[in-house]
Formats: structure tokens, C-alpha cells, sequence
């Protein structure tokens, strides 16, 4: 059989630091000589260059297409969605399958393709209107706007779709709770994936890391009220005497909540031992895990949890709320804990954390982000590739 062809569409590509970009920029370099499947990508102008993978051999040229970018989100989008429209009208795409990278943002885009996947990792969009008023004190009406906007395209795009990709069994029950999927749509499970090679390997200590902190935990997240950095602050200002040389480094930026953070640190009094280290950059981000003590991820809301994974492949233990896909990563473990989101029991868990054997800790770590490796992820993608392929040639 023929090498399958793939147009994945992505608006977020590059050096952009959120998840989608991560994902799309894991399956270009696995994928982009692969001899069963021909991968092209539409990514926003300036996202890529030439040589930009060539750790893994170039992508060639006429596999990269990509649409002018604007300012204004809804323009951006169209741009993407006509472009991906003109490429999939010309006979070379006749027969290709469209994986779209966010959802909401493919619905016109879906009319024109023989076959399509859609990615979903997150049910922010899904609960746009049942969490409207939530969003607008989070993030004020605008923001709470756009998620309920979302909602709509995102619903409007897995009513036109084949194929269904989220990444947690706890993400897939809760889009069929909140949007009742077609039968016709396919749905599979593919968890993220996580380079445990990279996040393994001994890195020096970075230079984030604060001279004279004795003990760390580490935050890695952009939305501070979502992923639970306040309470991650109410827990560091209850340790006991004993740990009071625990300090708490913020990995990481955020527009929603920022100020009622800030306001938290200096009503507890702990502002000598909160660092927030701002925005950082996935290669410097296993030095600063590797050589810190615990990771917290005390998430309300959180359809996975990649920081979970990115913390066990750098040997970290993590303390992480019992809450959305989190389980399917740290159920059964013994050097990390699973809370619920309580000031004491979290507490407790993180004094747990800190007298336990590190290098014990370490190795159940890596164990377990070993069954979340990027190779499995890009793995499962393939395979539903090749699927699909075999039964649109099937008599």
C-alpha cells in the first residue's frame, strides 16, 4: 500500500509554549519521514524554517504549507481555514486525511475532506456555557465570551467530523456528557506523551533555581487558579516548623488571576519563599524539575496533566488533586500521592514526598511516564492513520 496522506492543520506551531503546539510539533519530527505516511502540515507563516527539524532530517519543502497570520483571532482563523480549503480543492489532496489540531477552529474547514480527525485535549471550550458566570469572575465576559464562542464551533466541528482523538478516558466521557457525540463519529483515547529520554537525562542545576533554597516545590502551569496555585500557596504557608525552608517556584506566566496571586502571597506572608520564575522554555525545563523535590499540580479543572508526566520522567514525585484525567496517570503509585484538594491533606502529602527515598522515587517515575512516551503517542496516531486508510480501500 501506498504511503497515507496526511494534512495536518495546526494554528499554533513553533515555538509557541502551550500543548497543541507541543503535540503538533512531536508529530512533524516523528512523522516527517515516516515511509507509511506522507505528512504535510498548514502552519501560520514564520512558525517554520528550513532545517528546523534537521536533528531528525529536513522536512521537505513542499510538505510545509502555510496561511498569513493577523492580529485579530477571527481573522487569523479564517486565514487558516481558507487556506486549507484551496489546498484540499486541488487534485493533489483528493484523497487525503484532514487532522485538525483544535477543534473550534476547523468546522468550515471539515465540509471539504473525504475523511477527518479532530484533536481535543481540553474541555474548557466544552463547558463554555455550563461555566459561563465561573469564567466571567475568572477571567471577566470577554474571556468567558470567547469560551462560550468556542463551545459552539467546537460542537459545530465534531457534528461534521469521522474520527475523534482526546487525551484521557475522563476527557471522552465528559465531550459525550456535554456535547452527546454522533454515533457515526469514531472516538479513540490517545493519551499525550511525554520525551522521557529528555527529561531524564542528568541536567546541571538551573540557574532559576534560587541559591540558598533548601528544599523546593515546583508549579509548571499558565493558569494559576485553574491548575490550583493558590492553594499550592495556602499549602506552603501551613507547613510545619520542620519545613519551612520548603520554598515554591512558580514555572510559568498567566493573564487570569494574576493579581488575586500576588495579593494571596502577601496576605500569608510568604513572599521570601514564592519565586516566580515567569515563562519557561521546554529544553531548560528538566533542569530546573531534576533538581527540585516535589511537583504540585493542585488542578480544579485538568483534562490530563502533561506536567505530571514531565515531573515523573525528570524522577520527581508529584503531589497532584484527584481530579479530570490526573488518575489515569498516578493511580497505583507509591512515591506519589493523589489528594484531594485540602489544605491539611495536601500538607501531609508533601511532608510524605520529602522523606521518602528519592532515588526509589526516581524510578517509579520514569516507570510511569514510560507508558506515556511520546513513541506510544505518535504510535496510536499512526495507527489510525493506516486504519482508516485500509478501510477506504476495502472492497
Amino acid at each position: 500500500m501506498q504511503a497515507v496522506k496526511v494534512l495536518f492543520v495546526t494554528p499554533v506551531f513553533g515555538e509557541v509554549r502551550n500543548g497543541p503546539a507541543l503535540y503538533a510539533n512531536i508529530l512533524v519530527r516523528a512523522l516527517q519521514n515516516d515511509p507509511d505516511v506522507e505528512f504535510h502540515i498548514l502552519v501560520p507563516e514564520g512558525s517554520v524554517s528550513r532545517g528546523q527539524f534537521a536533528e531528525h532530517g529536513d522536512l521537505a519543502e513542499s510538505r510545509i504549507h502555510t496561511f498569513p497570520t493577523s492580529a485579530k483571532s477571527f481573522a487569523y482563523y479564517r486565514s487558516m481555514q481558507d487556506r486549507a480549503i484551496d489546498l484540499l480543492g486541488t487534485p493533489a489532496f483528493s484523497n487525503t486525511i484532514l487532522h485538525g489540531n483544535i477543534a473550534h477552529a476547523m468546522a468550515p474547514i471539515l465540509r471539504h475532506s473525504s475523511v477527518s480527525i479532530l484533536q481535543i485535549n481540553d474541555y474548557d471550550a466544552a463547558r463554555g456555557f455550563v461555566d459561563f458566570l465561573r469564567h466571567a469572575k475568572m477571567g471577566g465576559l470577554r474571556f468567558a465570551a470567547s469560551l462560550a464562542w468556542r463551545h459552539r464551533q467546537e460542537a459545530l466541528s465534531i457534528g461534521r467530523v469521522d474520527h475523534l482523538i482526546s487525551n484521557s478516558r475522563f476527557l471522552f466521557h465528559e465531550l459525550n456528557r456535554l456535547y452527546r457525540i454522533p454515533e457515526r463519529v469514531s472516538q479513540r483515547t490517545i493519551h499525550k506523551g511525554v520525551d522521557v529520554l529528555k527529561f531524564s537525562e542528568p541536567q546541571p542545576r538551573s540557574p532559576l533555581i534560587p541559591q540558598g533554597a533548601q528544599r523546593n516545590l515546583v508549579f509548571v502551569g499558565s493558569n494559576w487558579i485553574r491548575k490550583g496555585l493558590d492553594l499550592a500557596i495556602r499549602v506552603l504557608a501551613r507547613l510545619p516548623a520542620d519545613y519551612q525552608d520548603c520554598h515554591l517556584l512558580v514555572a510559568g506566566e498567566t493573564t487570569i488571576g494574576k493579581q488575586e496571586i500576588m495579593r494571596l502571597v502577601d496576605e500569608l506572608g510568604v513572599g521570601d519563599r514564592v519565586h516566580f520564575l515567569g515563562s519557561i522554555s521546554r529544553p531548560d525545563l528538566p533542569a530546573l524539575l531534576q533538581h527540585c523535590d516535589v511537583s504540585l499540580l493542585l488542578s480544579r479543572m485538568e483534562a490530563f496533566g502533561v506536567a505530571v508526566l514531565e515531573s515523573l520522567a525528570a524522577g520527581l514525585p508529584v503531589v497532584a488533586c484527584r481530579r479530570g484525567g490526573i488518575p489515569e496517570i498516578l493511580e497505583g503509585a507509591s512515591h506519589s500521592y493523589l489528594v484531594e484538594p485540602d489544605v491539611d491533606e495536601i500538607v501531609a502529602a508533601i511532608c510524605k514526598a520529602l522523606s521518602q527515598d528519592r532515588t526509589l522515587a526516581g524510578l517509579e517515575g520514569r516507570r510511569f511516564a514510560a507508558r506515556f512516551s511520546t513513541e506510544r503517542m505518535v504510535n496510536k496516531v499512526k495507527s489510525l492513520y493506516l486504519e482508516i486508510a485500509r478501510s477506504s480501500v476495502a472492497p
